[in-house]
């Protein structure tokens, strides 16, 4: 089964900030895991927006 779920997730003043300086300093792939990591703890305060799931057969 493969799931998509796309959320909405807003940053705050300091993890703009923070998401910033990693882009900047590290790089757009470090910067899209610094998101991923993000969301993943603070996962109860995103809105999912659209959710699909197919059975793989």
């Amino acid at each position: 089964m493969v799931i998509e779920a796309k959320v909405k997730f807003e940053l705050d003043e300091v993890q703009k900030l923070q998401f910033q300086n990693v882009r900047e300093n590290e790089g757009e792939q470090e910067a899209f895991y610094f998101l991923e990591e993000l969301i993943m703890k603070e996962i109860d305060l995103a809105e999912f927006v659209q959710i699909e799931y197919k059975d793989k057969k």
